[in-house]
């Protein structure tokens, strides 16, 4: 079976000039945890998890933090009207805390990363 692997910056703790983002690594924090940031994602698919996350590995990063459940839910009305302008608006829940995230549609560029505002929202 194939599957999609994402690392992302909280999991995984690669050297600094490995995950340097510059537009999310310079958060704007707002009253109450906000934040606002350009996401940027790559999510690639791969034969062997295991052999995905050893060449992660051999490139430096190490595990910060275990595996942990998350309760995602996405937010939209009934015509769809955010999905069909390529937005979304997600609660997660995880570790005794909640994050609201809206994702605004996906910025022109080219390369094959989706880069798209996100602003987030902290509860706890």
């Amino acid at each position: 079976m194939v599957r999609g692997i994402e690392v992302a910056d909280q999991i995984v703790n690669a050297p600094r000039d490995a995950r340097r983002q510059p537009d999310r690594a310079h958060r704007h924090e707002g009253a109450r945890g906000r934040a606002e940031a350009l996401e940027r994602e790559a999510k690639l698919r791969v034969a062997d998890p295991a052999a995905a996350r050893q060449a992660v590995e051999r490139l430096g990063a190490r595990l910060v933090r275990a595996r942990h459940f998350e309760d995602n839910l996405l937010l939209d009305d009934a015509a769809r009207t955010l999905a069909g302008r390529g937005c979304a608006l997600r609660l997660r829940r995880a570790d005794g805390r909640a994050v609201l995230t809206y994702k605004g549609p996906r910025l022109e560029t080219d390369d094959r990363v989706k880069v798209r505002p996100e602003i987030e929202s902290r509860g706890g």
